[in-house]
This record gives C-alpha cells, structure tokens and sequence, in this order.
C-alpha cells in the first residue's frame, strides 16, 4: 500500500505573496482598461477631426490595444523579479474579457479584428511583463 503524502500546509508569506500577486494582476489590468478607454476616445476625436481611413483606424486601434496592456503589465509588475511572460499575459486576460463584453453590449458582434486585438493583448501583456521583470 503506498504512502500517503501529508499535505503541505501553506505559510501565511505564501497566502501573502499570492494575495499580493492577484491584486498586482488585477491592477494592472484595471489601469489597462481604463488607459484603453481614454486612448480610444483620444483616437476617436483625431478621427472625427483629421477624416482618418478605415485601414489607418484599424491600425491605430490595434496600437493602442497593445500599448495600454503594455503599459498595465509594466507598471504592475515591475517589483515583481520572475515570471514576467506569464504575469504579464495574466494582466492582459481581464482587459480582454471586459472589452469583449463592452463589445458584444454595444455591437453584439465580435469578428477577426477582435480576435487580432485579443492577441496583440495578450502579445503587449507579455511584452510588458518581460520588460517589467528584466529593467
């Protein structure tokens, strides 16, 4: 009969520390969605304003997808010295999921172009994050 395994017994640090890892992710992705939503209305006043193309539009909201979830990831998890890929990717999910919802509220249709900015989400989250773990 084989032996069985005693449970490990969490320290209060590890609660602590894991504590203090969501409520970085949960910072970050909230700063992210709320820098997003300032840049689009900034973008959305330079397009009423300058008559911008539909391709040139697409490309600037792909830019400031990545760059809000860029920016979230980097500032959240820059005291953090490990797991930067990861982390930061964690901090762009949240941020994907809100604006998904806001999207399907309002246009009740998510397409490619969602799909493309969900990935260049998640590729800015991780960036971010590897650039917050390596300054």
């Amino acid at each position: 009969m084989p032996k069985k395994r005693k449970r490990r017994m969490s320290s209060p640090e590890s609660e602590n520390s894991r504590t203090s890892f969501v409520k970085r992710i949960l910072w970050g992705s909230l700063f992210s969605v709320i820098l997003f939503f300032i840049l689009m209305l900034i973008l959305s006043l330079i397009v009423v304003k300058a008559g911008l193309s539909d391709s040139m539009q697409n490309i600037l909201v792909f830019f400031v997808s990545l760059l809000s979830v860029f920016a979230g990831a980097f500032l959240s998890l820059r005291k953090t010295y490990e797991k930067g890929l990861l982390s930061g990717v964690l901090v762009s999910l949240p941020v994907i999921v809100f604006i998904c919802a806001v999207l399907l509220a309002v246009v009740k249709d998510i397409g490619l172009r969602t799909a493309i900015m969900a990935l260049l989400m998640m590729l800015g989250g991780a960036l971010g994050g590897i650039a917050a773990v390596n300054k």
